[in-house]
């Protein structure tokens, strides 16, 4: 595998807390690093920590928002299509049971590159909270997300991109359609910290849906539900290149007219 280039995008995450409608219409409070926890309860969060190509096609070469909890992806040469995985934690209850599973938050893919390959991120989701939370609340849980792009050579299920945790395959996947912003529960429980399970898609309709398992499905694969619009993703950061980096891309071109004039 081969590293990609980090590039530097600046602080871009809101240190606030805000509600959004999650499951079965209920307020769910979306924990935005930095800001405070309510006393007696826990937040999770996450962080994207690096991005390594597998089988990836050549060209992608930049890198936003390492080391927080969203990482956008693209090529230096097509500043349009960019994607993108999100992590939103939540505010745990106020207690959990050892083993009693809970909502750890929210993961959305932006399905936005149309290339062929794999791609792998780092992700550490942590849960935390002030005193008088339980000192066994304080987890970190280590993977990485695997990212399947399709060839779209498929049906639009078959052509969905492909979104799931390596050391827990049995999980299943997240399957995102081309063009579209994905997201689906992430559920957990406590002894250490560990991942429980995929829960609904809650994106709206026609955004993505839940397969249980991580290889191609069936020509005649329907799935059950694609969305039921309980959760809205935040937009994907689409980073538009710095003058510099134009004046760069401007001198390479005229660099290589110069020398096939020659």
């Amino acid at each position: 595998m081969t590293s990609v280039v980090k590039v530097a995008r600046g602080a871009w995450i809101a240190l606030v807390m805000v509600v959004v409608t999650g499951r079965a219409g209920q307020a769910e409070p979306i924990y935005v690093p930095g800001s405070p926890i309510p006393p007696g309860q826990f937040a999770s969060t996450a962080i994207f920590k690096d991005l390594l190509s597998g089988t990836a096609s050549p060209g992608l070469t930049a890198v936003y928002g390492l080391n927080s909890q969203e990482v956008s992806f693209q090529r230096t040469t097509d500043y349009a299509a960019a994607s993108n995985l999100r992590f939103d934690g939540v505010v745990g209850p106020a207690s959990v049971a050892p083993g009693e599973r809970f909502l750890l938050g929210y993961l959305t893919y932006t399905n936005g590159l149309h290339f062929i390959g794999t791609l792998n991120a780092g992700i550490s989701i942590q849960t935390y909270g002030p005193p008088p939370v339980p000192g066994s609340f304080t987890q970190t849980y280590s993977d990485r997300v695997f990212l399947d792009i399709t060839e779209n050579t498929g049906t639009a299920e078959q052509n969905a991109d492909v979104v799931w945790f390596r050391d827990r395959p049995e999980l299943g996947s997240l399957r995102v359609y081309e063009g579209q912003a994905a997201a689906i529960e992430l559920w957990g429980f406590f002894g250490s910290l560990h991942l429980d399970s995929f829960g609904a898609v809650v994106s709206n309709s026609g955004s993505g849906y839940f397969y249980q398992g991580t290889g191609e499905v069936p020509d005649d694969f329907v799935p059950s539900a694609t969305g039921n619009g309980t959760f809205t993703p935040s937009a994907p950061y689409v980073p538009v290149p710095e003058p510099a980096l134009w004046q760069l891309g401007a001198l390479a071109c005229a660099t290589q007219l110069w020398r096939r004039r020659r």
